[in-house]
């Protein structure tokens, strides 16, 4: 398909580009089209009649006359004529790659029905999913960015508010779902899930209870939960019990709960002639943890070894590479890759938002920030100056970054002209290069 636009003719030694190919295909020969029909063109002439078969409309082309049934328009062909998104379009979000919701609206439409499912796996600003929305499709987005999710669930949770005039919820569960926003003139907008795959910011744990803790950690070592509550977490199989520390990275594993978990194993599980590994996962151990197992490897496990019963015990660090390892075994994945199979991040700090008065309603605004990961830095800030719920709702604030050696750095300073006095809510949000995220919020009177 021909996608074709206008624009500012620049200055070069080429013809200026004026349009885009889209590729249209199909897994087969079964998928769904829906006819598009466009307004007719006012320069053609025509006119309506009425037969036996209903209203008609007579159509000269090129000097010949064209019998058509279809008053609403003609249906559209392979050239499409779509405004380009200009710099100062209202929908304009600053996303470098960001289509026109027109363009996208064609597609959709085109190529789905409402409730059917549309995807974009490079959703960027989140165009699509936002006109899926509109259209009531459902969809499923993703990207490498964490930037482009961010903004693209604020687009999405703004556009949501709009269809049904009330604001969303931020009453977010543990699965970090937006509330479902009430129905209003039969127009319903469902939760919108965030998943992270490889990428977990460990502050997210905070608000994971320890079953779902325990569900993660076990999943990601190829093991099965324990349906019985005695202390022990699961098994990777009969022989390699598991235990799984608390889910906040600032509670340390105690060696009270590690001694419950061997006494379980060899109250239970043990068996002649036997040899176990005793896996223990956690994100902190308490000192006197190793002092433990060094007592029992020197003293109880040797008098074990004289009826036959071998056991091993291994403390592993979650954030360790001993971790990622132990994973990368059970799963086919290139050495290259082992690094970036499971990362845990600490979210960026927003240390102040500072700001001060230009003129008049005209104010200065600058974030303290820095990313606290090795080799971290601040890719992008966002700004919300009346933050009112969960989300940010101000898309000319969106992206503040510059490109500074082939890769994005976030710009922390910003101005913000108010319509009038009074107290405001501010926010700023800010992301790292290894998809931590911070947001911070002050209150500040605007004189």
């Amino acid at each position: 398909i021909i996608w074709c636009y206008k624009r500012w003719t620049a200055v070069s030694k080429k013809f200026q580009k004026l349009h885009d190919i889209i590729l249209f295909y199909s897994k087969s020969e079964q998928y769904k089209f829906n006819e598009i029909l466009v307004p007719y063109d006012d320069k053609e002439r025509h006119y309506t009649e009425k037969d036996n078969e209903g209203e008609f409309r007579w159509q000269y082309l090129g000097g010949k006359k064209y019998k058509l049934y279809k008053k609403e328009g003609v249906k559209v062909g392979d050239w499409w004529e779509v405004d380009y998104l200009n710099s100062m379009a209202k929908e304009r979000i600053g996303y470098p790659t960001q289509k026109p919701e027109a363009l996208l609206e064609r597609i959709i439409k085109a190529s789905s029905s409402e409730c059917d499912v549309v995807a974009d796996f490079f959703c960027g600003g989140g165009t699509t999913l936002a006109v899926a929305q509109k259209l009531k499709r459902r969809f499923i987005g993703s990207d490498i960015s964490r930037v482009a999710v961010s903004v693209t669930l604020d687009r999405l949770i703004r556009d949501a508010e709009q269809m049904t005039g009330q604001k969303a919820s931020t009453n977010k569960s543990k699965d970090y779902k937006q509330g479902m926003l009430p129905t209003i003139e039969r127009v319903q907008v469902p939760d919108i899930k965030i998943y992270y795959h490889g990428v977990y910011p460990v502050n997210k744990f905070e608000s994971v209870s320890q079953d779902e803790f325990d569900n993660f950690i076990l999943t990601c070592f190829g093991a099965g939960k324990n349906t019985v509550e005695n202390g022990i977490s699961g098994f990777k199989n009969q022989f390699n019990p598991i235990l799984a520390g608390p889910a906040s990275k600032n509670d340390e594993l105690t060696a009270e709960q590690v001694k419950k978990f061997v006494q379980s194993v060899i109250k239970n599980h043990i068996q002649s002639n036997q040899r176990y590994t005793l896996t223990i996962l956690a994100w902190r151990f308490q000192p006197g943890v190793k002092q433990y197992v060094r007592q029992l490897r020197q003293g109880f496990f040797k008098k074990l070894q004289e009826q036959g019963v071998v056991l091993e015990i291994e403390l592993i660090p979650i954030r360790n590479h001993q971790f990622r390892e132990r994973i990368a075994s059970h799963i086919a994945i290139a050495e290259e890759d082992k690094e970036k199979l499971l990362q845990f991040i600490e979210s960026p700090l927003i240390i102040e938002i500072v700001y001060r008065q230009k003129q008049n309603l005209t104010y200065e605004f600058e974030a303290i920030a820095k990313s606290i990961n090795t080799d971290g830095y601040l890719i992008n800030c966002q700004w919300d100056f009346n933050f009112q719920e969960s989300n940010f709702s101000e898309p000319k604030y969106s992206l503040n970054r510059a490109r500074k050696n082939n890769r994005f750095e976030a710009i922390l300073k910003t101005e913000k002209i108010f319509e009038k006095a009074g107290v405001y809510k501010i926010a700023c949000k800010v992301q790292d290069n290894f998809g931590g995220e911070a947001v911070k919020v002050v209150e500040i009177e605007i004189k």
